[in-house]
């Protein structure tokens, strides 16, 4: 990663006159594990103005749990690929599971990637998930489409809150 990367970003903001507060910024382990100081320093800026930092994928063979506590970031995606494998059994649950206690311990959210179906989301909810995305709520939708959209995962939020 650049090490102006984090300046530019706070220079576009500034520009816009963009609240930092409202963009979160997301960083696969990946690219974090192969180049940890570069991103973590930038990342540390960037949180510093108030940006939110995910680390995406998490879950994939890429974490570095010895790493985990010093690095600047607010959440945990969950990879769809674990998500995907929750109802296969008692192995992938627990992996999850131990991802959101860890998160937890950290003081760090989490977010379930790739939810699809009722099914999975009915086990993300077991898990004490915080945050559900994926094409079981909306498919990516255009900007103009979005409050559409908004108002239908409401509706079912409501209808799941009254089937609990």
């Amino acid at each position: 990663m650049n090490k102006e990367f984090a300046v530019s970003v706070l220079k576009v903001l500034e520009a816009y006159d963009l609240d930092p507060e409202k963009l979160q910024l997301e960083v696969t382990e990946r690219m974090l594990m192969t180049d940890l100081d570069s991103v973590a320093g930038n990342f540390r800026m960037l949180r510093a103005h108030g940006v939110w930092i995910a680390l995406n994928d998490f879950g994939t063979g890429y974490s570095s749990f010895n790493n985990l506590h010093d690095l600047p970031v607010d959440s945990l995606k969950i990879d769809t690929a674990l998500i995907s494998k929750l109802d296969d059994g008692a192995t992938m649950a627990s992996l999850a599971s131990t991802i959101v206690l860890l998160a937890n311990r950290f003081g760090l959210s989490t977010v379930a990637e790739g939810v699809e179906t009722l099914e999975q989301l009915e086990l993300v909810k077991r898990l004490n998930c915080d945050l559900v995305q994926g094409f079981y709520f909306s498919k990516p939708v255009t900007a103009v489409d979005l409050p559409s959209v908004v108002s239908d995962i409401n509706q079912t939020r409501k209808l799941l809150r009254k089937a609990a």
